[in-house]
């Protein structure tokens, strides 16, 4: 590694969705600057382990992101696997518009570490997910979520108020 340049590496992981390439670098800890979905991954990087457990919210490159997508991500992040919220009761929480919570999410560089894909439309439809429809149903169905005939979340694994 050279003097005041960090070595970027990148570690495939498997999900439930296919391989994600999660890039990061060392400083004191491991620092993740983006998630990459599968279908996304262009040139070559050289690869490293690190385990999805360990990552914290210290783990991420937060300055990457604007305060306010900072917010929206620590809220994101209190949503257990196995639950989802919505666009509107993280707006209701940061006294905003359930769309600009849709944008900050739209640009999440930690996909599945940040998990945007627990974040759902009030009626219980999927809304958007920057990979695909499919691969936030899949995400969520691995986790535990039902879905009745219509392909809406069932009542039960939507939870409103968030600490």
């Amino acid at each position: 590694m050279l003097q005041g340049r960090l070595q970027t590496r990148i570690t495939p992981m498997r999900t439930p969705i296919g391989t994600i390439h999660i890039l990061w670098h060392m400083e004191n800890r491991p620092v993740i600057s983006k998630v990459i979905l599968p279908g996304n991954l262009n040139g070559r990087m050289k690869f490293a382990s690190l385990s999805l457990e360990s990552v914290k919210m210290e783990n991420l490159a937060l300055d990457l992101c604007s305060n306010f997508q900072r917010k929206v991500l620590e809220v994101v992040c209190r949503i257990p696997a196995g639950f989802v919220s919505t666009y509107a009761c993280i707006a209701k929480k940061l006294s905003t518009s359930p769309r600009s919570i849709g944008r900050a999410l739209a640009t999440n560089p930690f996909p599945i570490i940040v998990p945007c894909h627990r974040i759902v439309k009030s009626d219980g439809s999927l809304g958007g997910y920057q990979g695909s429809a499919w691969m936030k149903k899949r995400l969520l169905e691995s986790e535990g979520i039902k879905f009745d005939e219509n392909d809406k979340i069932l009542k039960k694994f939507i939870i409103g108020g968030l600490k």
